[in-house]
């Protein structure tokens, strides 16, 4: 029986513990990707560049399960203004603050073409990069919901269908150009739709789920090992990628679906702690991944990834899991600083005058509205 299009979305522990794992596994992508070490790898001890390789690999599954998870519940509410209004202001934030930070401090150039920059262009690598992709798709979620509202299953199943051997088949056998992030999570959407409004035994049942988990879990470390060594001997270690290296690949996209069900059938009572750390998470992947200049900062200054490359396999274990656990924790905190000191207070505020304000825009926009018109007549 399909559900109501309209629930109100219920914070649950089990997919909140999810996000919480999916930051911890992005930020570890990080790690390897954005410090430089990939390029290294070729040069080092074998049994260091696997670790990295695998430690590296889960980022783009995860992101498949973030996303998964927004559709999960966006699919049955309504997307407002007040929600777009703090994505967009938690963007900007931490995109102006970090700049200015860097700023002062050498990392970057203060200027005004680079301020103007940092305020005003939220779409600059759309298509192509996490955050300003997500805040696109997002806005196309009112109209998502109407057609998912207007598709009965078999519709959707062929749409499903359609859209999966476009985006997974052709991108994953003949590297085709088909793969955009925005498009990407338009699937994604519909395919957490799908699982919310058509429940079946196969995304219900907990054994299943736990198979297809390190089931896809297994295949995919394999790949990497399997196509890593190869990679290593060429000199190209971004081949052990292959099948995950974009949102859209086999393997990714497995994982990905595959992490999404095995949390979402996980029994755990609700834990305010693991919410509460959970609603920081988005905050935790602006701050760490906001710029160049805090990946120079990050892994290349502070943390020295490429300096630990050649560190013996133990150390550079430790210092992996450290930095990744160290980077969620400090991001966390701060995070949570913002919550408590700035956008509740803030959004309390815009709900108690929710009613003016909406009366205010929309008087506004029939003024505006009004003044085009007679500018077009002239």
């Amino acid at each position: 029986m399909r559900q109501s299009m309209v629930v109100r979305a219920e914070r649950q522990s089990n997919l909140e513990l999810m996000r919480i794992v999916l930051m911890l596994l992005i930020i570890a992508h990080h790690y390897v990707v954005n410090s430089g070490a990939l390029a290294l790898l070729p040069e080092g001890a074998r049994s260091n560049a696997l670790f990295l390789l695998v430690f590296g690999m889960w980022g783009k599954a995860a992101i498949n399960a973030f996303v998964l998870v927004t559709g999960y519940f966006m699919c049955t509410s309504r997307l407002t203004w007040v929600k777009v209004l703090r994505l967009w202001l938690q963007t900007k934030f931490y995109r102006l603050t970090i700049f200015l930070i860097f700023a002062a401090v050498g990392y970057e150039i203060l200027s005004i073409s680079g301020l103007l920059h940092v305020l005003f262009n939220l779409a600059e690598n759309v298509g192509n990069g996490f955050t300003s992709s997500f805040f696109v798709f997002y806005l196309f979620i009112p109209f998502l919901n109407k057609l998912i509202s207007a598709l009965d299953r078999l519709e959707l199943d062929r749409l499903l269908a359609l859209l999966l051997a476009v985006f997974v088949g052709t991108v994953t056998l003949f590297e085709s150009r088909a793969f955009n992030e925005v498009c990407w999570y338009v699937v994604l959407y519909l395919l957490a739709a799908r699982i919310r409004l058509y429940p079946s035994r196969l995304t219900e049942s907990r054994f299943a789920t736990k198979v297809f988990f390190w089931a896809s879990v297994a295949l995919s470390v394999l790949s990497v090992i399997f196509l890593g060594l190869e990679g290593l001997d060429r000199a190209d270690p971004v081949l052990a990628y292959y099948f995950i290296i974009d949102s859209s690949k086999l393997m990714a996209f497995l994982s990905g679906l595959s992490c999404f069900l095995f949390f979402k059938n996980l029994s755990m009572p609700r834990n305010a702690f693991v919410n509460s750390v959970a609603s920081t998470t988005y905050g935790v992947l602006l701050i760490h991944a906001s710029s160049s200049a805090m990946r120079q900062f990050l892994w290349g200054d502070l943390l020295d990834v490429t300096g630990a490359f050649s560190l013996p396999l133990p150390a550079l274990v430790l210092h992996a899991l450290c930095s990744v656990v160290g980077v969620f924790a400090v991001c966390s905190l701060i995070d949570y600083v913002r919550l408590t000191l700035l956008e509740r207070p803030l959004f309390a505020w815009i709900g108690a005058h929710r009613v003016d304000i909406e009366s205010s825009c929309l008087r506004a926009g029939e003024r505006l509205g009004g003044l085009l018109g007679r500018l077009a007549r002239f």
